[in-house]
């Protein structure tokens, strides 16, 4: 893994880690998934600031699996989280296509 390389808090490292949470995801193993999709969520909301897509990528994954867990009122708050960081994007990036008039 690239953690030795580059350090435990890079932006590489948690997408090995969303990426390894996907197989174990795929795989059913939800509670392996869940610590990896946490760490990942963490890294990059540090590394890239809290209102990054891949933060809002890493959240809704982080609910997905939640929500296979059977906790639903966790996978609530990473959902919310997602759909915020999505509505301020798709704000701004409409923002800045619209022309004058």
């Amino acid at each position: 893994m690239d953690e030795k390389a580059l350090g435990p808090e890079h932006p590489n490292v948690a997408n090995l880690l969303n990426n390894l949470a996907l197989l174990y995801d795929e795989q059913g193993k939800y509670a392996e998934a869940e610590p990896l999709y946490q760490r990942a969520l963490k890294i990059d909301e540090k590394a890239l600031g809290p209102e990054h897509p891949t933060v809002a990528l890493y959240a809704g994954n982080l609910a997905a699996t939640l929500r296979k867990l059977g906790r639903d009122s966790e996978a609530r708050v990473y959902e919310d989280k997602a759909a915020a960081i999505r509505a301020k994007i798709n704000q701004e990036s409409g923002a800045r296509t619209q022309k004058p008039e």
